[in-house]
């Protein structure tokens, strides 16, 4: 049974200003707004923006939305203008709604569009790196197996598909290892430029509107929120709100591992070729006829 309607005006002028055949706005996304958005409200308490009860009533709507009560409440689609502005004003009406709050007076005050998707990116994607990483970690592990299981099983290298010299697909499996390691090491590097927030910047980085005590206190409560520790405050959150090019950094990091697997996917694909008419080097377990 689907939720009542919980968002207002600015979500359906989304809905119908962005009428793309496209996925909405990716959960993982709203979430990490959401998480914002309940550190922001105990923030606002702090600095005497929101009364207690506001403040209270916002946290409780953002953990019941994180509970997936609400997940039917944000259809923006993934492709819309404004910086994002219509995916904050969605999470904003949803919690105003479940509140009883202001969304732009009580849900976003002291913030901007232009710090809170930033920040809730960056949140959203040290999470999904993550859980890359570990995905990751498992590969290599299992290539270094590999590369010990098969240290002595003897075959011809190729270059350009010609007969090059003899190696052992112990020493493939290794340097596939080590090509994982160094994808890691760049993914692991981009990652570090995440921590860095611009929240408490508002709408171009030179904090109008956002008293120094409400951003103290939310570097306190998104550590707390999101359970990620290494949080902190950009030096500069303008330079942070005006680039976007540590996402650029992380995708390139990602793609160049997605190259590196999809060349050895096309190199276990040549070796098992065949078996009788091709290379038949190696073979897999039969999946499908």
């Amino acid at each position: 049974m689907k939720n009542k309607i919980l968002y207002g005006p600015q979500t359906k002028a989304a809905i119908e200003n962005f009428p793309f055949d496209y996925h909405t706005v990716l959960l993982e996304f709203v979430y990490a707004i959401v998480e914002v958005k309940k550190a922001t409200a105990r923030a606002n308490l702090k600095a005497g923006k929101v009364t207690k009860k506001i403040s209270e009533k916002m946290a409780s709507a953002c953990d019941q939305i994180l509970a997936g009560k609400y997940d039917d409440q944000f259809p923006v689609c993934a492709h819309h203008g404004g910086a994002g502005t219509s995916v904050n004003m969605c999470v904003n009406e949803v919690i105003g709604t479940l509140a009883g709050a202001h969304p732009n007076d009580d849900v976003n005050s002291s913030q901007s569009t232009n710090d809170v998707n930033p920040s809730a990116l960056k949140i959203a994607s040290i999470r999904l790196t993550e859980k890359l990483l570990k995905s990751l970690l498992y590969l290599i592990k299992v290539f270094d197996e590999k590369s010990i299981e098969y240290k002595d099983v003897k075959k011809l290298a190729r270059t350009h598909i010609q007969d090059a010299l003899p190696t052992t697909l112990g020493a493939e499996f290794g340097s596939y290892r080590d090509i994982l390691k160094r994808d890691k090491k760049r993914i692991e590097d981009a990652l570090n430029y995440f921590y860095e927030l611009n929240m408490g910047g508002t709408a171009i980085g030179n904090k109008i509107n956002a008293p120094e005590i409400y951003i103290t206190e939310f570097y306190k409560e998104i550590r707390q929120v999101t359970g990620i520790t290494r949080l902190v405050p950009a030096k500069n959150m303008m330079s942070q709100t005006s680039s976007d090019t540590d996402f650029c950094f992380l995708s390139s990091a990602v793609n160049i591992l997605c190259l590196d697997i999809s060349k050895m996917s096309i190199d276990f694909r040549f070796m098992a070729s065949g078996p009788k008419g091709g290379i038949g080097e190696i073979s897999f377990k039969e999946l499908q006829p």
